[in-house]
């Protein structure tokens, strides 16, 4: 069943969902390009982070990304890093968060997202959104619209703009690895997550492969409790996109190339 959701509510009333005008916004450039390195290493079990010796030597191969502020606000979560690998069969993230220090308001979720365009024509109709919470709950959501959605004419999303969701997804081998330890002397929280792309909805089944190209953004959330003025929502992301707005704003996406051999031991 599809669920259809107008974007412009998602954080209505929220303090922490300034408009460009109310900050100044920021000056954006184009989405990244991101390179992908395969692995033949399963690295969905391997911590990136934690407590130190527990950093293994394949996320070493691989680039690391610091997430940034939301486009519209400077505001952001705490430092966030992030890496990708792929093999045949999987689309491989690793996040490293800083956690947030006290004293702090309440923190009523603390996420990741992968949001992921993996179909052959990319036009920002279809965006598979992978979640996993500091205390390992994972899920997937499809998110649907029959029509791409664009930018407005001051360059911000439009919230207006329809779309549709299918929530709780089941998908066969996605997984998500989550542990709490130290990295450089502070404490953080890691993620790694596994996506089976072969085995997400059909649109978005696509062979990971040598130049297989993807578009997708990497999102920290957090959700606080403002002292009973309601919620504050803070993000770090990888493509700048509006807070909260990734949903309307897939023209925002990273662009993404799967590549050669990363290295490392064979699989057994």
């Amino acid at each position: 069943m599809l669920f259809a959701v107008g974007a412009g509510a998602l954080f209505s009333g929220c303090k922490g969902n300034p408009t460009e005008a109310s900050t100044g916004g920021q000056h954006v450039g184009p989405p990244p390009n991101v390179t992908v390195l395969k692995t033949a290493v399963d690295p969905g079990g391997k911590n990136p982070g934690g407590m130190n010796p527990l950093v293994d030597k394949v996320w070493l191969s691989a680039a690391w990304y610091t997430l940034t502020p939301p486009a519209n606000t400077t505001k952001s979560t705490p430092a966030v890093r992030a890496a990708m690998l792929y093999d045949d069969k999987n689309l491989y993230v690793a996040f490293v968060s800083d956690t947030v220090p006290p004293p702090a308001a309440p923190i009523l979720q603390d996420s990741v997202s992968v949001f992921l365009d993996s179909t052959p024509d990319q036009d920002g109709k279809e965006m598979a959104q992978v979640a996993v919470n500091s205390t390992g709950q994972y899920s997937c959501t499809w998110i649907r619209s029959s029509e791409p959605a664009m930018k407005k004419e001051d360059g911000g999303p439009d919230w207006l703009h329809p779309y549709a969701t299918v929530p709780n997804v089941a998908v066969k081998g996605l997984a998500a690895q989550v542990a709490a330890g130290m990295q450089n002397g502070s404490p953080v929280w890691t993620a790694v997550v596994t996506i089976p792309v072969m085995n997400l909805p059909l649109p978005f089944q696509q062979q990971p492969a040598a130049g297989v190209r993807w578009k997708l953004n990497l999102i920290r959330s957090i959700s606080t409790k403002d002292m009973g003025q309601g919620t504050e929502q803070l993000q770090a992301n990888l493509s700048q996109v509006y807070l909260g707005a990734q949903v309307v704003s897939p023209y925002r996406m990273a662009r993404v190339l799967l590549a050669g051999d990363a290295g490392g031991e064979m699989r057994r």
